[in-house]
């Protein structure tokens, strides 16, 4: 009688911890970050070696240098990227993504204004 006393508080036992660990338990979600594939690198780089003048002509505001991570100063000169350009790249697939030219650098940025990658140029 004394060991089905024992095996039963051992299984009451485990039976009460059992949800209390389950009521501990967390689940945690990464959250992935676009970036410019490898091959719409090259093809922007590719472009932009045999289209100089794609650049237009910088000026005080355009000679920058834009950090991932950070919003785009208010003060540079964001432009589009050439429509020929455009419509050779993959088409962006993160809603709210735009691909612009800040200097001499591909920008890849958020709905607000969040620079999530950077491609810097020769120029």
């Amino acid at each position: 009688m004394q060991f089905k006393t024992i095996a039963a508080a051992a299984a009451l036992t485990v039976g009460l911890a059992a949800p209390a660990f389950a009521q501990t338990m967390t689940t945690t979600t990464t959250e992935t970050t676009r970036s410019f594939a490898a091959p719409e690198r090259e093809m922007i780089t590719k472009y932009y070696s045999t289209h100089r003048d794609a650049f237009g002509t910088p000026t005080a505001t355009t000679v920058t240098t834009v950090t991932r991570g950070q919003a785009l100063p208010g003060t540079v000169t964001v432009r589009e990227l050439p429509t020929e350009l455009v419509t050779q790249l993959p088409p962006i697939t993160t809603p709210n993504y735009r691909r612009v030219l800040v200097g001499n650098q591909v920008v890849l940025v958020d709905q607000n204004n969040m620079v999530v990658d950077v491609l810097p140029l020769g120029g």
